[in-house]
């Protein structure tokens, strides 16, 4: 129906040309009368040039038409989306023994490789193809919102005696770093099944000789029942907490285990 409009449109932009080409040759298109340029002795454009400048100008608005009917209506609006702490901190990890380590714990914007660094959230078809929504984002990047709930996690859950900083502006003052990597966040379709994937690397880092003290990878996945984005983006944020609370249980178990000097540093993790 849009087309169909703007094809009538370009239909009457056409027509006018007679009416142009009267201008063009001096004639006013209102009264029959010499125009002011041609009585001042105003050169005639010739009638090639006139039909070449009628073209163009026709050209330029059946295309800009033609878009127009094409795209009206057909452009999804932007949908934004963030993580959220979906159950309550004490529900994702159980209560802590006293911190292991002591000196500071910043932790540090996740790292996000190729499609799960851009704004689009990802989605992939039976392990074959993969993609980003066009018009389904991340309202704040996803480093920055894994981060800020490990953020979240580590303050309820402490490895350290002193509250986890997320991304300080130096890291002088903190003894560890909680370095984190996303290997999968994403929405995946397998049939008419739709998972929710998140699997995420985590390295405990020692600052003064930068050490990996433990490093760890943690995998979920969730069947979302409702095929709906907000159901996606809430399953993704479940597995997200569900994978960042094992890996910090893991951290403190590791660091735990570790012997420990009289500055309470552990020995790097092997590699």
């Amino acid at each position: 129906m849009n087309l169909w409009r703007a094809l009538k449109q370009f239909r009457n932009v056409v027509g006018f040309r007679g009416l142009v080409r009267n201008v063009h040759c001096g004639v006013s298109a209102t009264s029959g009368l010499p125009s002011s340029d041609s009585a001042r002795g105003g050169t005639r454009l010739p009638h090639r040039n006139r039909f070449v400048a009628q073209w163009r100008l026709a050209s330029c608005v059946f295309l800009s038409l033609f878009s127009f009917a094409c795209m009206r209506g057909r452009v999804p609006a932007v949908e934004l989306y963030r993580l959220s702490m979906v159950e309550p901190v004490d529900a994702v990890a159980a209560p802590a023994p006293s911190p292991p380590l002591r000196g500071g714990l910043a932790v540090l914007p996740y790292v996000t490789r190729g499609l799960y660094g851009d704004d689009g959230i990802v989605y992939s078809v039976d392990e074959v193809s993969y993609g980003a929504y066009p018009n389904r984002e991340w309202a704040i990047p996803l480093s920055e919102m894994l981060g800020s709930l490990t953020e979240t996690i580590l303050k309820a859950q402490p490895l350290d005696r002193d509250p986890a900083v997320y991304d300080p502006s130096s890291l002088r003052g903190y003894a560890y770093q909680w370095r984190g990597s996303v290997r999968e966040f994403e929405e995946k379709n397998r049939g008419r099944t739709v998972l929710a994937a998140v699997a995420l690397d985590a390295q405990l880092v020692r600052t003064r000789d930068d050490s990996v003290v433990w490093r760890g990878t943690k995998r979920v996945e969730r069947e979302v029942r409702q095929g709906t984005m907000p159901a996606i983006v809430m399953a993704l944020s479940a597995a997200a907490n569900e994978v960042i609370a094992s890996l910090v249980e893991e951290a403190r178990a590791a660091a735990n285990s570790l012997m420990t000097d009289s500055s309470g540093s552990v020995k790097p993790a092997p590699d």
